[in-house]
């Protein structure tokens, strides 16, 4: 998923469909791009991010449907997620970096909010991960996947990052996800609770 604003500026270049996600800041978070970029170079540009709340359909013009949900995710703690090993999601073939620490409280996150009018039958089950290559072509596919690998196995820098603020985005006709508005997540403790 790749983040920027809408393309020119211009609204009716916005999909009905939304996502609420969490960047990876730095270092991690330019590295894991730098990846995606070499690994998948036709992919749009973006930024290394979980999803929350995958991709789903909203009705975008009631302002009350983000709203309710900001309120749920202004009452959860910040907690920390660490980027483990290189996976593979066979049946879609995306390169993906596993989350270790912290991905029962991103579950938790995401059954929370897939509520009320935020409720979706997800393709997949929910599975926090950071993507890094989707789309290959199947005869590069082994490659890509040992270029990830090798890159990834070069890191050097922290693999744990604050989960602390999630963005409410929308995707656009070209692929790019634009920020609509964020929510910083509560300070204090680290129970395995959200609240």
């Amino acid at each position: 998923m790749a983040s920027a604003a809408p393309p020119h500026g211009d609204d009716r270049c916005l999909l009905d469909q939304f996502a609420v996600v969490v960047y990876v800041p730095a270092p991690l978070g330019p590295y894991l791009d730098a990846i995606r970029r070499r690994a998948a170079p036709w992919l749009p540009p973006g930024r290394s991010h979980v999803s929350v709340v995958p991709p789903r359909p909203l009705n975008g013009n009631d302002p009350t449907v983000w709203r309710e949900l900001r309120r749920r995710f202004e009452a959860c703690r910040r907690f920390d997620a660490e980027a483990t090993e290189v996976g593979v999601f066979e049946s879609s073939r995306v390169v993906y970096l596993e989350i270790g620490e912290g991905a029962d409280r991103l579950r938790q996150l995401h059954e929370m909010a897939n509520r009320g009018p935020w409720t979706f039958q997800d393709p997949y089950p929910y599975h926090p991960h950071i993507t890094l290559a989707q789309q290959v072509p199947e005869e590069r596919f082994a490659e890509t996947l040992e270029r990830v690998k090798a890159l990834w196995g070069r890191y050097r820098g922290p693999r744990r990052f604050p989960v602390d603020k999630l963005h409410f985005v929308q995707n656009s006709v070209v692929n790019l996800w634009a920020d609509l508005d964020a929510v910083e997540l509560a300070a204090g403790g680290h129970s395995k609770s959200l609240i």
